[in-house]
């Protein structure tokens, strides 16, 4: 079985590392591999600084730590009989050279990194992998709402952030954007809104 590194193994750091180190290892590889300062292949260069800020955006977060740390662990323990990592479900593999073996939190937070960097139909497939697996899951439905409203498809956009809202994933920003699609779809039912040709 393939190896996986863990966050630890990415920044160079041990697992019990300050959080100083975290950010000094951090902002050393960034530097070095940053595709657009760095001295290899591009690609490559890219794809290693994005697994860098993967694992920065766990370790320099206390809870999300913790909760690493605790699957770290568990997945240690059970990696012999591949059981669910501290209850937590393992995406499905895909096949070819892009497999990948993400806990749901891992595959989020790379969707979220792909979304904020314009990436979306990266970030929709990451979502709709989590969704197969777990299908009640408000941040992947929340994140699909954001890439429907993007794409102006107001009914999609609403069905996914109510999904999300109904799965706990609550905010007032979140309450903002489905009252704000409502009154959209109010009037533009009431009012079509014209075309204009030239």
């Amino acid at each position: 079985m393939k190896h996986v590194r863990t966050h630890y193994e990415v920044l160079g750091l041990s697992p019990n590392a300050t959080r100083r180190e975290i950010i000094i290892n951090y902002r050393k590889l960034v530097r070095e591999f940053h595709p657009d300062v760095a001295q290899c292949d591009k690609l490559a260069a890219a794809a290693v600084f994005r697994r860098i800020n993967v694992a920065y955006g766990v370790l320099r977060n206390e809870e999300r730590r913790r909760v690493y740390d605790e699957d770290l662990a568990s997945a240690q323990a059970s990696a012999h009989d591949g059981s669910p990592v501290n209850g937590r479900a393992r995406l499905p593999e895909k096949r070819g050279p892009k497999s990948m073996g993400l806990t749901i939190p891992d595959a989020m937070q790379l969707a979220e990194a792909a979304y904020s960097r314009r990436r979306a139909e990266e970030a929709e497939t990451l979502c709709r992998r989590v969704l197969c697996v777990e299908p009640a899951n408000g941040h992947a439905h929340r994140l699909l709402g954001d890439l429907c409203f993007e794409r102006r498809k107001m009914s999609d956009a609403l069905k996914h952030y109510s999904v999300a809202m109904n799965f706990g994933h609550k905010s007032l920003l979140l309450e903002d954007k489905v009252r704000l699609i409502k009154a959209a779809l109010r009037i533009s039912e009431e009012r079509p809104i014209p075309e204009f040709t030239r």
